[in-house]
């Protein structure tokens, strides 16, 4: 439910067309069931199917104590990060609450910071590295020596050799990210 009388109606729509421009592409997301608005002030909804049984990824993260299973966890959301890029959509707002965890499937939920204006077209490095760099800034830095074999998962899914350049790139991006971050706060 969209209640900010001034923004509602475009959060509404750009949170739907992300939705239906994940499911277009094969990006797994929960299906879009019902949208409208509500009586008497016209206020916009949308009702997607409930995952179950899912949590969100942060809280996932947040249980997990061994190491091999949080590089589990992260290869395989690097993995749907990689179909997405492949896809040719990137999220703006790209951290671990943007996915749920439901088994072994990921889900991409926040249709409103899907940018879908390259569908069909995949995301070229730069951006993809940029991308990664706002997911991987979201973790604390303590977590950093986990990003190399979690990169090579997302590299695998996009076809690509990694190099030590690629990956210093990457690790450019994050400290680049970090610091926007610090500045914000």
């Amino acid at each position: 439910i969209f209640l900010d009388p001034g923004k509602a109606v475009r959060h509404c729509s750009r949170e739907k067309r992300g939705a239906l421009s994940l499911k277009d592409v094969g990006i797994k997301t929960p299906e879009l069931l019902v949208s409208g608005t509500v009586k008497p002030d016209n206020i916009p909804f949308l009702c997607f199917q409930r995952i179950i049984p899912a949590l969100d990824l942060s809280e996932a993260w947040q249980k997990i104590r061994h190491e091999d299973r949080r590089v589990k966890l992260l290869c395989l959301v690097l993995s749907a990060i990689a179909a997405q890029h492949e896809a040719g959509i990137k999220q703006d707002d790209l951290h671990l609450d943007n996915f749920l965890l439901s088994g072994d499937d990921i889900f991409t939920i926040d249709g409103n910071s899907v940018d879908a204006r390259r569908i069909g077209k995949p995301l070229g490095k730069t951006k993809s590295l940029e991308n990664l760099g706002l997911f991987f800034a979201q973790l604390y830095p303590k977590f950093d020596y986990l990003v190399p074999k979690a990169f090579s998962a997302y590299a695998d899914k996009r076809a690509w050799p990694v190099t030590q350049a690629l990956s210093a790139r990457l690790i450019k991006k994050i400290k680049t990210r970090r610091n926007q971050r610090k500045k914000i706060s």
